[in-house]
């Protein structure tokens, strides 16, 4: 019986303290009751049609379980703790900083600064992740997992040296202004030069045939976004020409994966003049500026160089060099070194070997 009226004296105390848990407490008062009455219909009848108002504490002390009593109280008790924590804060006057801090040169940083730089570095992450994308994409959609295999030419190294010396020479003399011979090579002598080249071999082959160039080519994509692993297969039949400062290109057909490639694209890669005029670049301007016309003859790619050596106006002369085949050299015996011979100090003459010196 203590219990409860202990019970219901920290329900009217912690009303006083705290007028808004009067409220809460009367609820849960009001749930109290009606689970005493519950419990009680289910033990004694004559309390089954009990509705209102708490029962005799007796009735209530034979009812309710000693651990719902506790529990009640342990809420009570945290409750209570609860109100004087809220009355304390309510009655605390919170701390505001000052206006000279809020405003003044932190606010001008804030807006002036780190928002562009938070905005430009949104904006530069996002155009990079989509260029990534959709270069990505790109290198997925027209390369294979597997290299196709194209036509090989048989060469030995001489006859490798022998093209790419020749093409060596000819260059070395462009950019002296000494060549005056026509440059020809045949598809054969195309097609051994190309595949001499490192990273080429069995990966690029040429046809010259009725003035146009067809190639097949199978060349890994491992240093493209995306590409590790992969290889862009594709052939192709163009027909190239250089008269003076002006390139014409036209590709007649191409296909990727074995597939032809769509038309609406091959149309903007037919007929293209590329001229030093219209394309500002002093790289561009000096490899036009090496030769005075390029043209396919039948099966022979025919090069006749400029006849000045100072190319094209504001544009130097471009460097070009191919490889050569490492030739292999049987390894020759080192001389045997002299043992050195001693030096003398003579006044007006220098140092001098002691031989010559005995001479």
């Amino acid at each position: 019986m203590r219990r409860e009226r202990v019970l219901l004296g920290g329900i009217e105390e912690l009303s006083v303290i705290k007028p808004f848990w009067l409220r809460s407490w009367g609820v849960l008062k009001r749930v109290a009751e009606l689970e005493a009455v519950r419990c009680l219909s289910l033990v004694q009848p004559e309390f089954s049609d009990f509705r209102q108002g708490l029962p005799p504490l007796h009735c209530l002390k034979s009812a309710m379980r000693r651990r719902a009593v506790s529990y009640l109280l342990s809420v009570a008790e945290s409750l209570q703790h609860f109100a004087l924590h809220e009355q304390k804060t309510m009655n605390t006057t919170p701390h505001m900083p000052s206006a000279n801090r809020r405003g003044g040169i932190r606010k001008l940083f804030l807006c002036g600064c780190l928002l562009p730089m938070l905005l430009l570095g949104i904006g530069v992450v996002g155009a990079a992740g989509y260029g990534w994308y959709f270069l990505t994409g790109k290198v997925v959609e027209y390369t294979e997992t597997e290299p196709r295999s194209v036509p090989t030419v048989a060469y030995t190294d001489d006859e490798a040296n022998e093209i790419a010396q020749r093409a060596n020479e000819f260059f070395q003399r462009v950019q002296i202004g000494n060549a005056d011979e026509q440059f020809v090579l045949s598809t054969r002598d195309l097609n051994v030069l190309l595949n001499s080249q490192p990273g080429l071999k069995d990966r690029v082959f040429v046809t010259l045939q009725n003035g146009r160039l067809r190639a097949d080519l199978s060349i890994p994509t491992d240093r493209m976004p995306g590409g590790s692993g992969r290889f862009l297969n594709a052939s192709g039949e163009l027909a190239l020409a250089l008269d003076d400062t002006t390139v014409s290109l036209s590709v007649i057909e191409a296909e990727v994966k074995g597939e032809p490639v769509d038309e609406s694209l091959l149309s903007q890669l037919r007929d293209l003049k590329l001229s030093t005029e219209e394309i500002q670049d002093p790289r561009f301007a000096a490899l036009v500026g090496m030769f005075q016309k390029v043209t396919i003859l039948d099966d022979r790619l025919v090069v006749q160089p400029r006849p000045t050596a100072d190319g094209l106006a504001g544009g130097g002369v471009a460097h070009v060099k191919f490889s050569e085949p490492p030739v292999t050299k049987a390894a020759t015996p080192e001389p045997s070194k002299k043992p050195s011979l001693p030096e003398i100090q003579i006044p007006g003459f220098g140092k001098v070997k002691y031989n010559e010196f005995a001479k």
